[in-house]
């Protein structure tokens, strides 16, 4: 609209200036009556009637020059304008009968090197050389020689010298100063039919340029790729700006190129090319999809690096290397930069070599003028626009403030589709996301959820949209937990911390939670962001972690208290033997030596709960079926019940077999029916069952010590009081009980809990307050069961039975006295040390054989097992019996006893004692 009270505007101006310019013809008519006055002034009034008859500037021109040869009747006449500080004519006359070649008129001249042209373009006066020959400033051409005498008009339009008014005669003297006001008033006449036809022009362009560009600025709205943008501007610019080529690259800053995307050529252009189309058709394709470096360029780096645009101007080769125009870059809108005149080399389109298939291109199609401008996206650059023209200088500045407006808006369109990806990709990694995604407005209220939410909480979408966040509390957080957080981000920070929350079926889960403030373009918090990480499982198996330490560290504490303990009960046991030796039953005393002796084996099998829960009991394993097991102890498990709670037994067929102690399975099943049939004081169900399972990795991964493969699990299950959590946590610990104290010592489960990981098991226990509990066993599945073997018994002992040498070992000196004067009550030989390197020494000076080793198996500085490996290389022969409180060692690896070894475990009472040394000395050597 601006642009259309412009042009009204001007031509109200040109309209006023034409009624001056009648009024001073009617003057010059007053004052000089004379023909050429009249002659004048009527070639004047058809010189402007021309002007405001016709847009046709050509047509225009050629009546001004028509009229004025009436007037001055020289030999030729030609109008000249000025572009980029160089003058070329447009419309000329009479100059082919005097030999000036066609071609001549098609070379501009530097207005700046041509003295006359300079003179009336800085003065703004006519100029008339009478005499070309005694003129300084006339530069001579051979093409020109024959001009004798000269006169020139300045064509101004709003105050600019825009061209010139020329004619000229073969005749010296043929004009004079009285030529140049005449001579400009024709002039100012060209000035006006050149300012009208610029305002249509103007007009017209622009109104094709907005057109072009409001089609631009739809189509990038409606558009949500970048290709599809690029490729329509490029059509766009092409047309609106009567461009050969536009081409567009989009610029990948993490692989350091740019890639040209599409192409545009003109398609009158194209129908032009004629047999080279084929060619230029190959030409376009191979640079579509092209990429190039964006380093090894100064121009395009500045492109680049400082959105700096380009422009260039191709070289011609047949102009004087002083006429040549090259590239030269600089900043700016709508900037026209000026060629660099210092170097002469002759050159073609100044485009560096990997941009060569461009160059190729654009020498086909006859480009002369180039212009490369970056398509900026929050400070950086994007892309490049890229225009070409055939014409020199036809990338002018008004054409490149449309070019402008279009890279602008190109580069919001940009903009907007990467923002667009951008938010499409966030939305597909929320949507997608394993973290629980919840955004709220500033209240707190819900406003979206993603699908993680929905799976992890229960809840679905509409269920929680509108809905405060605190239908997710747990009540696990006090309120001054909740009035922190809150506190935290109404203030404008990042809350980060660990909640428990509650899912819709009331269960409670565990999350990691960062809660960010989302800001308007004021500041202002609008909504809050929750991103929540669910650890459950993690707390979980770190808890379940931290329990097996905590089981491993009191497994290693009661293994150490035990090895003390049965070196005491070692010394009481046997020294209660010994007493009793030398008192008869009619004795008071006897009575107090029976108590001793009970008190020993209670204690004795306190301790062995407690090396059981340590896994350091000596155990012997067999291939065994578990149903059968189960089967055996049936009877004895319903009496230990009792009759208010029944029984039932869901026993596999097919059951897989297990390796295992059999005592130790007894143990378990014993303790296990013993803790639900306390949990069940009113009566109630009791199911044993056995199965063939195989556990999975998804399994292993939940729960702390559980491995993957074939197992035979044992369920025991109950109808009972059940358990909470805090007391599940505990429920394997040793002497942690729920039970009164006279009630027991709390090592039942623990027991079990130690010979299931002895035997590479897992136990797992599932319970809830009021519906009972279950406990499953997993024992590793076995190879096939072995037979069973005639039951062991132990031969009589008489006193002074043995005759054989023995070596005793025991750092404890009590325990060491008393199996010595033991064994020498029963008529053996015995050697003593109290340590392995001491023994070593008996053995080298006792000269005569030594049957038996017996050596403790834990010791300082020499274990009995290196003692062992050093004796035997001077005694070969040697028998060995081990004894020791606990069998965490090389000897008892993990518990179990290696083929041959024989080993007595602490306590032992002296008959334990003498039955196990002769057993070992009776042996026959294989």
């Amino acid at each position: 609209m601006q642009d259309n009270r412009d042009i009204h505007k001007s031509q109200a101006e040109l309209i006023a200036e034409l009624a001056t310019l009648r009024a001073r013809l009617t003057e010059m008519e007053a004052r000089d009556a004379g023909h050429r006055q009249r002659t004048l002034a009527e070639a004047l009034r058809r010189a402007t009637a021309a002007v405001v008859s016709s847009l046709d500037l050509d047509q225009v021109l050629d009546r001004i020059l028509d009229q004025v040869n009436i007037v001055f009747g020289a030999d030729a006449n030609n109008v000249m304008l000025i572009e980029g500080g160089y003058a070329h004519p447009v419309r000329w006359q009479g100059y082919d009968r005097f030999g000036t070649p066609e071609g001549f008129w098609s070379i501009a001249m530097r207005v700046a090197d041509t003295p006359t042209l300079c003179q009336i373009r800085d003065g703004g006066r006519p100029l008339v050389v009478p005499d070309t020959g005694a003129y300084p400033g006339w530069v001579h051409i051979p093409e020109t020689a024959w001009i004798s005498s000269h006169a020139s008009a300045p064509i101004r339009v709003r105050d600019e010298v825009v061209g010139f008014l020329m004619v000229d005669s073969a005749s010296p003297g043929f004009f004079d100063p009285s030529d140049a006001d005449p001579l400009q008033a024709f002039a100012d006449s060209a000035s006006l039919a050149i300012e009208n036809a610029r305002l249509y022009e103007e007009a017209v362009r622009r109104n094709r340029e907005l057109a072009s560009l409001n089609r631009i600025v739809a189509a990038s709205a409606a558009s949500h790729e970048i290709e599809p943008i690029l490729d329509m501007v490029c059509r766009e610019l092409v047309s609106a700006l009567d461009l050969a080529i536009a081409g567009a690259s989009v610029v990948d800053e993490a692989k350091g190129e740019a890639a040209m995307v599409t192409a545009y050529l003109s398609p009158d252009l194209a129908s032009t090319l004629g047999e080279d189309a084929p060619n230029v058709a190959d030409a376009m394709s191979s640079i579509i999809g092209m990429t190039f470096p964006l380093k090894g360029h100064p121009a395009f780096e500045a492109l680049i690096e400082e959105q700096t645009p380009v422009f260039i101007e191709a070289v011609d080769e047949q102009q004087p290397a002083t006429e040549k125009r090259r590239y030269s870059t600089g900043g700016g809108h709508g900037s026209q930069f000026p060629a660099d005149e210092r170097s002469d080399r002759r050159e073609g389109l100044a485009l560096p070599d990997y941009l060569a298939p461009v160059r190729d291109l654009l020498q086909q199609i006859g480009a002369v003028s180039l212009a490369f401008l970056p398509l900026v996206v929050e400070g950086k650059t994007v892309g490049a626009l890229g225009l070409a023209a055939t014409r020199p200088h036809g990338l002018a500045a008004e054409q490149m403030d449309l070019v402008w407006r279009v890279a602008g808006q190109v580069s919001g369109a940009l903009a907007r589709v990467r923002l667009a990806k951008t938010q499409q990709r966030l939305t597909i990694a929320v949507e997608q996301s394993a973290d629980s995604v919840v955004i709220t407005d500033a209240h707190g209220a819900i406003v979206y959820v993603n699908p993680a939410f929905e799976r992890v909480t229960g809840y679905s979408s509409s269920e929680v949209i509108g809905r405060n966040m605190r239908l997710l509390k747990s009540g696990k957080h006090d309120r001054a937990f909740y009035r922190h957080l809150w506190q935290t981000i109404t203030s404008d920070l990042v809350w980060t911390g660990r909640l428990v929350d509650r899912k819709k079926d009331g269960s409670l889960f565990t999350g990691d939670v960062t809660i960010s403030p989302v800001h308007n373009q004021a500041g202002e918090i609008v909504s809050y962001v929750a991103v929540k990480h669910d650890v459950t499982r993690e707390v979980q198996l770190e808890e379940q972690f931290h329990q097996s330490q905590k089981m491993e560290a009191m497994g290693r504490l009661a293994g150490g208290i035990a090895h003390d303990f049965n070196n005491l009960l070692t010394i009481i046991q046997v020294s209660t033997w010994l007493l009793q030796r030398q008192i008869n039953r009619e004795d008071p005393r006897w009575e107090y030596v029976q108590r001793i002796q009970e008190t020993v084996e209670r204690a004795t099998n306190l301790i062995k709960q407690l090396l059981s829960f340590g896994r350091r009991q000596i155990i012997e394993p067999q291939t065994l079926s578990l149903n059968r097991v189960v089967s055996d102890l049936s009877r004895m498990l319903q009496r230990i019940i009792g009759e208010d709670i029944e029984l039932a037994a869901n026993l596999a067929p097919d059951l897989w077999p297990i390796r295992v102690d059999p005592s130790q399975m007894e143990q378990v099943i014993m303790n296990l029916v013993v803790n639900a049939r306390d949990a069940m004081p009113d009566g109630g169900m009791l199911t044993i069952e056995t199965a063939n399972v195989v556990i999975d990795e998804a399994y292993a991964a939940f729960h702390v010590g559980a491995r993957v493969g074939e197992h035979v699990l044992l369920a025991i299950s109950d109808t009972g009081v059940g358990m909470d959590d805090q007391v599940r946590a505990h429920v394997f610990e040793p002497f942690y009980t729920t039970k009164e104290r006279e009630q027991g010592a709390g090592l039942g489960l623990s027991t079990v809990f130690g010979v299931v990981s002895q035997n590479a098991g897992h136990i797992w226990a599932y319970s809830e307050v009021g519906k009972g509990t279950t406990f499953k066993v997993y024992f590793p599945r076995a190879g096939e069961a072995e037979p069973e073997g005639p039951a062991r018994t132990l031969p009589l002992v008489e006193d002074g039975q043995g005759t054989e040498t023995i070596l005793v070992v025991e750092d404890e000196a009590a325990v060491r006295e008393l199996v010595v004067r033991v064994l020498a009550a029963h008529g053996y030989r015995v050697l003593e040390a109290r340590s392995g390197s001491e023994a070593l020494r008996v053995s080298g000076q006792h000269s005569e054989s030594i049957d038996l080793l017996l050596t403790d198996v834990v010791m300082p500085h020499m274990n009995g097992a290196e003692l062992c490996e050093q004796l035997r290389a001077s005694r070969p022969g040697i028998r060995v019996l081990y004894i020791s409180g606990y069998t965490d060692n090389a000897i008892a690896h993990h518990g179990v006893l290696e083929p041959g070894t024989s080993l007595l475990p602490k306590p032992f009472s002296a008959e334990g004692l003498l039955h196990t040394i002769r057993r070992v000395l009776d042996v026959r050597p294989e």
